[in-house]
């Protein structure tokens, strides 16, 4: 009889070790799981910041918008483009975006989750206008598209900040 009640507190002994040793196990891949799950979201939004930044730009430097008059009726913007041609930009255009209700151009541009502060400066860096919304302390990430245009046969910098917070 004494020999039956060892090969059960063996038993035991042997099962709690292996519950403890997979529980363990368990853990360590649920903390790996989920580490790698922040990293890959992370990642995502990293390269949907980035993609929306470069599209942004393109959009207002490359393209006319759609309608072309888009800056006489601001409520009937699809595509929202300052281009006279590549490169040279409708002053007319320029000021109608930085009149332009900053939800409103978010919307058009697809960037709701994003905030924007767009820059102007004449050639030698000096500011001259701006529009959306400053940056804050609070921000995750940020990316900057600088770009030279013509406005008036005068050389402009362009700068497009998208961030996140």
């Amino acid at each position: 009889m004494k020999n039956k009640n060892k090969k059960g507190q063996i038993f035991s002994i042997d099962a709690g070790i292996s519950l403890i040793s997979f529980i363990m196990v368990f853990i360590v891949v649920i903390a790996i799981y989920n580490l790698y799950t922040t990293r890959l979201n992370d990642n995502v939004l990293s390269t949907d910041l980035q993609l929306s930044a470069f599209t942004m730009s393109n959009a207002l430097i490359n393209t006319k918008g759609e309608p072309i008059n888009w800056n006489n009726n601001l409520n009937n913007v699809t595509v929202m483009g300052l281009a006279k041609h590549k490169g040279i930009i409708d002053k007319d255009k320029l000021d109608g975006f930085l009149a332009m209700d900053y939800n409103l151009s978010k919307e058009i541009f697809n960037v709701e989750k994003f905030d924007y502060y767009f820059r102007v400066y004449d050639s030698s860096g000096e500011f001259l206008n701006n529009s959306g919304v400053n940056m804050s302390d609070e921000i995750l990430e940020a990316v900057s598209v600088n770009r030279y245009v013509l406005v008036d046969n005068q050389t402009r910098q362009l700068q497009l900040i998208l961030y996140r917070s």
